[in-house]
This record gives structure tokens, C-alpha cells and sequence, in this order.
């Protein structure tokens, strides 16, 4: 199967908001043209991934797997895409996004200079992996270890602050 992009994000955004009409309306297409999307979709798959609730259509639990892994993978693309975009953006226009606390956030900005523009946001450890894993930051600083197979943690400064990145974005020395 080869599947195809257009009903993938369709199987996705009547995933998230469990209604065709609001997932038409986010898609901007037709409730119709949806509808004809799903049905499409599933036809290509070997079992059946939605039910019917009464007169509503529902994931069952494949449908449900397949949407949790569909997703993100999707977003993966988008991660993407925004990196190689980051990299290749005129210096002047890009911005990289920092969340940790604010003392030691006001700390890395005196002590290193950056060529792109800085967007600070306070939080704590918990909530910068969360922004991390979601794309909401590009990096994070924080005292404590990520828990995620996604992120790592560089030393920062002479005291325990990490500097958090996504493992895609590490660069092997080779060696």
C-alpha cells in the first residue's frame, strides 16, 4: 500500500476532533469530499477502522493505533521540514526558540552571542520537555535529565544545567 498523503491528513483530522463536519471545516474541504477521503482511506487497509456509534463514525482500536502512529509520524514530517527550512532561512529572518528558567535563560543570552533572533520562555523542567517533544521549543535548558529517547542533554556552564536539543538535530563528529 502506498498511501496518500491527502487521506492521511483526512484520516488524521477526523481522528482529533471526532466529527467530520469540524474535520471538514479544519481541512477546508467539503463534509462530502471528507467523508469520500475516509472511506478511501480505509478501503486501502486490510480491516476496517471505523465504527458506527448510532449515527456517528468512530475509530475502533486499530483505527485508534493507526491514528496514534500516523500522527506522529506526520508531525515528524513537520519537524522536519522546519529544520531544513531554519537552516537555509536568511540569518535575519530566523528565530530559535529557548524555555527554561528565566535566571538561567537572562545567563545564556549574556554569555553567548547569537546570529538569529532569541524568543525566551520561562518554564520549568517538565513543561520544557513537553514544549520540546510538541516543537514548541528548539531548545531547552534545564538542571535535570530528559527522560525521552527523542531529546539529549549537553553540559551547559560549569554548574549542572543541561542544554536540551532533539537527538535529530546532533551531528556525529564521525569518530
Amino acid at each position: 500500500m502506498k498511501p496518500d498523503l491527502k487521506l492521511i491528513q483526512s484520516f488524521i483530522a477526523f481522528a482529533e476532533s471526532k466529527n467530520i463536519t469540524e474535520a471538514a471545516i479544519a481541512l477546508k474541504i467539503s463534509q462530502p469530499a471528507l467523508s469520500a477521503h475516509l472511506k478511501s482511506f480505509e478501503e486501502q487497509l486490510p480491516q476496517k477502522i471505523f465504527v458506527m456509534q448510532g449515527r456517528r463514525k468512530t475509530l475502533n482500536k486499530l483505527g485508534q493505533e493507526l491514528y496514534l502512529q500516523l500522527n506522529e509520524k506526520l508531525h515528524g514530517i513537520d519537524r522536519s521540514i522546519e529544520t531544513v527550512l531554519l537552516r537555509h532561512v536568511r540569518k535575519s529572518e530566523a528565530t530559535v526558540t529557548v524555555g527554561g528558567r528565566k535566571e538561567i535563560i537572562g545567563r545564556l543570552l549574556k554569555e553567548l552571542k547569537f546570529a538569529v533572533k532569541i524568543e525566551a520562555f520561562d518554564c520549568d523542567s517538565k513543561t520544557g520537555v513537553e514544549w520540546m517533544l510538541n516543537s514548541k521549543l528548539d531548545l531547552a535548558l534545564m538542571q535535570e535529565r530528559p527522560d525521552s529517547l527523542h531529546l539529549t542533554a549537553k553540559p551547559l556552564f560549569k554548574d549542572q544545567f543541561q542544554i536540551l536539543i532533539p537527538k535529530k538535530m546532533v551531528i556525529s563528529s564521525g569518530s
